[in-house]
């Protein structure tokens, strides 16, 4: 397995065409975020990985501030499970909000990651190259330490913050 560079995050995705131009409504919290929301369009990156598209991060952050969404906190995409991924303003990192806790509370319900949005997008692919092997038949036990270790080259102690656990 291996971890995409930094300078590879964009490489699968597809382009839009044209780029995005009016880059007023997406509040500018981290450049590869930035780049991302105004050149590329939504992408399932796995089922627990769910970026949105420009216009669909617009209509969804417009629905969470009205359910009480923190100010410091920007929606990006959701989990297939009606999780939902958040970028911080004020820590320029991604946070997670569990679907089951309810209604937004304070800080306290929402896990950091303590990653910018390019360790989220390196992360994610990696999880995805994961689920490949996964779908191909290979077992899960042989890939543990090898996909721990990468993520927690990301970050220390990532693999134990993500809040999805592949290895039960």
């Amino acid at each position: 397995m291996r971890l995409i560079e930094t300078n590879e995050v964009f490489s699968s995705l597809e382009q839009l065409d044209p780029a995005i131009k009016n880059k007023g409504k997406i509040p500018d919290i981290d450049a590869t975020y930035t780049e991302f929301i105004h050149r590329y369009d939504g992408v399932s990156i796995t089922p627990d990985i769910v970026l949105y598209g420009y216009q669909k991060v617009l209509e969804w952050n417009r629905r969470a501030r009205g359910d009480g969404l923190p100010d410091d906190l920007w929606l990006i995409g959701q989990s297939g499970q009606g999780d939902e991924w958040f970028l911080s303003a004020r820590r320029k990192t991604v946070f997670f909000f569990d679907h089951d806790q309810g209604e937004y509370g304070g800080p306290e319900s929402f896990l950091d990651l303590k990653i910018d949005f390019t360790g989220f997008l390196r992360m994610g692919f990696l999880l995805s190259e994961l689920e490949e092997k996964l779908a191909e038949g290979q077992e899960i036990d042989d890939h543990e330490q090898e996909v721990s270790d990468l993520l927690n080259s990301i970050d220390p102690q990532l693999s134990e913050r993500y809040p999805f656990n592949y290895f039960e």
